[in-house]
């Protein structure tokens, strides 16, 4: 199993609204994180908060072709508030990400689906 530490280094929020005619009407709300340069190749991981997400999916990762990782977890709107308290909130916030597989040996734009997402503050979580 591999795992990413990362602390967050800043954040940005996108409130999402509209339709069209070709797109029924939608509404989601993502958090935006970008980590410290010293944490590895994490560099992008985005926290979507839509309406059809019953329960929070543990997400994917995707190699871009400068070996750096970009990922994303699904998570049900009405925690928006919970998450965005956090990092408001808390001083040193990090996620942990955990695989089943080498995220290194992943091909480049193919999404590798992971096995545990974990938001906290302090020290990292002990299994």
């Amino acid at each position: 199993m591999a795992t990413f530490i990362a602390e967050i280094d800043t954040y940005s929020v996108l409130l999402a609204h509209g339709n069209s005619q070709s797109q029924s009407p939608f509404r989601s709300r993502f958090i935006h994180l970008h980590f410290k340069d010293n944490t590895g190749k994490l560099e992008f991981y985005s926290l979507s908060f839509v309406p059809e997400a019953k329960h929070a999916s543990t997400g994917t990762m995707e190699k871009r072709s400068s070996g750096v990782f970009y990922g994303n977890t699904n998570i049900p709107m009405d925690e928006f508030s919970l998450y965005y308290e956090v990092l408001c909130r808390e001083k040193q916030v990090s996620v942990r990400l955990d695989f089943d597989d080498d995220p290194d040996a992943s091909p480049v734009g193919e999404p590798l689906p992971l096995k545990s997402f974990t938001l906290f503050t302090g020290n990292e979580p002990i299994d």
